[in-house]
């Protein structure tokens, strides 16, 4: 039997595009957020970081 991988953070490499409201409460969002789609023209380090 072989050994599971291990877990772990894994390095980052997909770029996700999404629809949110603005309004938040409590630190999570009031509405639900859509998923829209992937998007391989864009790598992780050319997207902004969401800072609260």
């Amino acid at each position: 039997m072989t050994d599971p991988a291990p877990r772990g953070q894994r390095g980052v490499d997909l770029v996700a595009e999404f629809v949110a409201d603005t309004s938040i409460d409590a630190g999570r969002y009031r509405h639900p957020v859509r998923f829209v789609r992937l998007r391989d023209d864009l790598t992780p380090q050319q997207t902004p970081l969401f800072i609260s």
